[in-house]
């Protein structure tokens, strides 16, 4: 039978308008922007970064704002650092942030190495895998908890790409990373629903960040680098006050060339959505 009390529930769920939220790689670029636009909503942010020189330079002065030093590939870090700001916040924590992440374009065999892949996997997979499990136990209260000085609801938030959409050239090893943190990101949305635990991934494409200042692909001449990280941060902020609502929608696209291309991908072949992903990002010819 259809129940309208457990539709109407499911929309209004997790619609958090304040409380805590924990983002990494907050020194710059997405982070920072996801940052400094929740704190400016009164919410209670923590900001970890690896850089915390960089980190410093604008989160010792801003309000509402917890700061210091975390290595996503450190488990003990990632534990130490949640039970820390959950501490000061009730012993709970609303959202988690997963945003730390770094990538290597170019030809895979020529401009990779082993270290590379090592690197760029124990960061932004590792990374995302140690952030969710530490994190889990100050959701699933958050979740719960009601009353006192604690805000009801919880969101686990992990940075995507639309490099997870199909596997991209000249991008091999970072495409293949976010293709685990999408994989990720539908399991536990799954998982973690029955503890009242949101969990979404956001999907940009090209952003204008420090990360790509030294980076050059195809695919960014053709499709351009347009956005800023306070479009991510928007997407980021509406993702998590708007809640759940029903159907649950996981993957957020960052304006409308990853939202095509995402919608786009469900619904042609294979074929033709290697052959349309070859001609937009690489330069040699794509053959059916």
């Amino acid at each position: 039978m259809f129940d309208v009390k457990n539709v109407l529930s499911k929309f209004r769920s997790n619609q958090l308008k304040g409380g805590s939220i924990v983002i990494t790689g907050a020194a710059q670029g997405f982070g920072r922007a996801i940052a400094e636009k929740f704190a400016q909503a009164g919410w209670s942010v923590g900001a970890y970064d690896v850089d915390v020189a960089r980190l410093s330079d604008w989160a010792e002065s801003a309000a509402n704002v917890t700061w210091g030093e975390l290595d996503v590939r450190d488990a003990d870090a990632w534990q130490r650092t949640l039970e820390e700001f959950a501490e000061s916040h009730g012993g709970a924590i609303n959202v988690v942030v997963n945003n730390a992440g770094v990538l290597y374009s170019g030809d895979f065999v020529e401009k990779g190495s082993f270290d590379a892949d090592a690197r760029l996997v124990d960061i932004n997979v590792k990374g995302v895998l140690f952030g969710a499990r530490a994190a889990f136990p100050y959701l699933k209260k958050a979740a719960s908890r009601q009353g006192g000085n604690g805000v009801r609801g919880a969101h686990l938030v992990n940075l995507c790409s639309a490099s997870a959409i199909y596997g991209t050239p000249d991008m091999a090893t970072y495409s293949a990373t976010k293709f685990a943190v999408r994989g990720i990101s539908e399991a536990l949305e799954v998982e973690w629903d029955g503890h009242g635990v949101q969990v979404s991934d956001i999907i940009p494409l090209y952003v204008k960040t420090g990360m790509l200042e030294n980076e050059h692909t195809v695919g960014m001449d053709r499709l351009g680098v347009q956005k800023t990280p306070e479009d991510v941060a928007d997407v980021v902020f509406k993702v998590v006050t708007r809640g759940r609502g029903v159907p649950a929608k996981v993957h957020n696209p960052v304006g409308a060339q990853p939202g095509f291309l995402l919608n786009a991908s469900f619904m042609s072949p294979a074929f033709l959505t290697r052959f349309v992903n070859g001609k937009l990002v690489y330069e040699k010819k794509v053959r059916f």
